[in-house]
């Protein structure tokens, strides 16, 4: 799921997860990126679809608005508190079913209810397109966050000029990082 805006701020994520922090999905060892997806954290050997990326983009999008990193969690249950300030607390048992790991499930059995945090009053400057965007695409259930298409048509991106045309790396010119 790749997303390259240029135009209203320049903007280029491909493969966001690589992009952050390629060994942070390879090990519960190391600290949470700001990027990193709830269902990652609470799940860490779930599956990985492209709607982790797309947090990772409502990430990173929030904190070109915001000037400063919405979720700068210094490990696992202190991100998770982050994102549950903003969002709230899992409004109910099937936003969470999909959790396996005991101490994730003790985690969220005894997280207190919090109500969210309208984006409105966390970037009070920026037009109703942007707090949309980034509400629709930060939703803690990954099914109800936009999916790239639905980025790509909102009316935040209109008239945005869409260039995805990459780069050829050499091989003499690629880093290469191996995850084995």
């Amino acid at each position: 799921s790749e997303m390259c805006i240029r135009d209203r701020c320049v903007c280029v994520c491909v493969c966001v997860c690589i992009c952050t922090c390629v060994l942070l999905y390879r090990s519960s060892t190391i600290y949470p990126s700001r990027y990193r997806a709830p269902e990652l954290i609470l799940n860490p050997n779930g599956g990985y679809g492209k709607s982790v990326d797309l947090w990772s983009v409502g990430c990173i999008f929030a904190e070109l608005l915001g000037r400063k990193p919405l979720f700068p969690g210094k490990q696992f249950v202190h991100q998770l508190e982050l994102i549950f300030d903003v969002l709230g607390s899992p409004a109910s048992p099937e936003d969470v079913a999909y959790v396996t790991n005991p101490n994730a499930r003790e985690f969220l059995d005894n997280l207190k209810p919090r109500p969210p945090v309208p984006f409105v009053k966390i970037f009070p400057h920026v037009s109703a397109e942007a707090l949309d965007f980034v509400e629709r695409i930060l939703q803690f259930r990954e099914g109800d966050r936009m999916t790239t298409e639905e980025c790509l048509d909102h009316p935040f991106m209109r008239g945005a000029e869409l260039n995805c045309v990459l780069p050829e790396v050499s091989q003499s010119n690629q880093s290469v990082v191996s995850l084995e």
